[in-house]
């Protein structure tokens, strides 16, 4: 018998990011709201069933993706059955997942257009780089498969 080869495929990592915004808006107002400013028709997904701090959750949430430049936009509200998703960002009241992010100014401009709106009382990119290693690992939980 001849020698075994051992094949590496790298796995495809996109970068992704995600904004935290507050707003007095129900889910439904928000995504007609982001429809409007971005010119997008988010749509309701199928729930997936996670696990955050041994309960089992399945949070809604609505995207879209874009036919020309196949940029994902993708909402996810901070609330399963009336608790936070994620209690040590519990003020938050809905996140965007912007995947993949082709350039800074994609974000930068994302950023201005919710932030000029007057719609949001906050809209602000999320840096992950302070995060312990368990809210990290739930904040990847819920983002990697939105």
């Amino acid at each position: 018998m001849g020698k075994q080869t051992t094949i590496k495929v790298p796995l495809k990592t996109e970068r992704y990011e995600i904004f935290a915004i507050c707003s007095n808006l129900n889910v439904f107002q928000f995504c007609a709201t982001l429809n409007n400013l971005l010119s997008i028709d988010l749509q309701g997904q199928k729930p997936r069933e996670i696990e955050i701090n041994g309960i089992r959750v399945q949070p809604l949430h609505y995207s879209f993706v874009n036919p020309i430049d196949k940029v994902t936009t993708t909402v996810v509200e901070n609330q399963v059955n009336g608790r936070p998703l994620l209690d040590y960002l519990k003020n938050i009241t809905f996140f965007v997942k912007l995947s993949p992010v082709v350039s800074d100014e994609q974000l930068t401009d994302f950023q201005q257009k919710l932030s000029e709106s007057g719609m949001f009382t906050f809209v602000q990119r999320i840096s992950r780089q302070n995060f312990t290693k368990q809210q990290e690992n739930t904040f990847n939980a819920i983002f990697q498969y939105v």
